[in-house]
């Protein structure tokens, strides 16, 4: 039993960890999370495009790719374009993950 309730203990503790941080490692987080997220943006962008590009979405059984981004990610055309949009202008040769 006590062996139980140090496990929950030490798992409550682990799960918190973030509420007690400094403005220092809060802000390392925040850096490292924007450029994660700035990645992610780009990265999505060039797969879409080249699913677009090599019309893999027929093997997926859709017409194109916006039916494709909907129904797959729930993407409007706008969104799905926007995507595709960063990776022209930010990406590495302005077609790279």
């Amino acid at each position: 039993m006590e062996q139980e309730t140090a496990l929950e203990n030490q798992k409550e503790a682990e799960i918190k960890w973030y509420e007690n941080m400094n403005l220092e490692d809060a802000e390392v987080f925040i850096q490292s999370n924007m450029l994660a997220s700035a990645r992610s943006v780009i990265a999505v962008g060039y797969y879409l495009k080249n699913i677009r590009d090599r019309k893999l979405y027929l093997e997926a059984g859709y017409e194109n790719i916006w039916d494709y981004a909907r129904e797959r990610f729930g993407f409007s055309v706008s969104t799905a374009s926007r995507y595709m949009k960063r990776n022209d202008r930010f990406s590495v040769g302005g077609n790279s993950p």
